[in-house]
């Protein structure tokens, strides 16, 4: 069995990868393209929409569109699961950094109210 990554031995694997970050060049978020709205209305679920970064050349399916209390966020699609006492459990499937999620999240809400015709308020 394999000792997962620590936070240092992922930071220097990125930095080898793509080369140290400054702090005069924070991470910029990419912009988001949202497509395929379906309207759920229920809790603090808006709809569930597909969210695609083209600078990234990723798509992120079914993602989930919360409010309460006037915040917005997006969740990730996830995987649901049943422990050993039969309590059902979920896992996030896409998780980013404290650095990036920030800007993905504002960027990612822009994009689906644009398409669900509420604007980039």
């Amino acid at each position: 069995m394999s000792v997962p990554p620590t936070q240092a031995d992922l930071r220097r694997a990125e930095a080898a990868t793509w080369g140290p970050r400054t702090a005069a060049e924070p991470p910029s978020p990419p912009a988001a393209i949202a497509n395929n709205l379906h309207s759920i209305q229920k809790n603090t679920l808006k709809a569930v929409v597909d969210i695609a970064v083209p600078k990234w050349h990723l798509k992120f399916p079914e993602c989930m569109w919360h409010e309460k209390n006037g915040k917005q966020w997006i969740r990730f699609s996830n995987r649901e699961w049943t422990d050993r006492q039969g309590t059902k459990k979920y896992e996030n499937l896409v998780e980013f950094n404290r650095e990036t999620a920030p800007g993905f999240q504002a960027v990612a809400l822009a994009a689906v109210k644009v398409l669900a015709g509420a604007g980039a308020q």
